[in-house]
């Protein structure tokens, strides 16, 4: 305005615009995740040192009240689906899933690979891949499920050879 380039009703006009932005603060969201994530390791790491003495029944109960809180997190959300907590609660819960596919696993001697359960988890959570507004969610799960697609086709084959060969 000084110059002369723009009048005053232009700047006011730029100033309402770029108020009503919603600005990607990826330094903010890297703080949360890095928070989160080290939160996580700490309950972990808690429950870890104890795991042999928590029953199966405690730690399965545990678990899906875990999921639930999760669930009803992000449903009490669905009106701010732009904010970063709406995303941070989608990768979270979808983090929980797949610790929840192991734990089954575990408790239960299923026996399968990483593969697969990168598989199964891909396959369960695609409905919250689409949920999402940014990127990081659904970067994961693909990189996960190409990832496990790609170990379950090249390695296959390599293992299935080497067993024949021995037997």
């Amino acid at each position: 305005t000084r110059e002369g380039l723009i009048s005053a009703d232009q700047v006011k006009a730029i100033l309402l615009f770029e108020q009503g932005r919603t600005g990607n603060n990826w330094l903010l969201f890297s703080f949360m995740s890095l928070g989160a994530g080290i939160v996580g390791i700490g309950i972990i790491s808690l429950i870890a040192a104890n795991w042999s003495a928590i029953p199966d029944a405690v730690k399965l109960g545990c678990d899906l009240l875990l999921l639930l809180t999760i669930a009803l997190g992000i449903w009490n959300q669905r009106e701010h689906e732009d904010s970063l907590s709406w995303e941070l609660m989608l990768t979270f819960f979808a983090l929980a899933c797949l610790a929840s596919i192991g734990l089954i696993g575990q408790i239960f001697h299923a026996g399968g690979t990483l593969d697969q359960a990168l598989l199964l988890w891909a396959a369960l959570l695609f409905p919250a891949t689409t949920l999402t507004h940014r990127y990081f969610l659904p970067y994961i799960w693909t990189f996960a499920l190409l990832m496990a697609g790609s170990y379950r086709l090249i390695m296959t084959p390599i293992m299935e050879s080497s067993e024949e060969e021995r037997g």
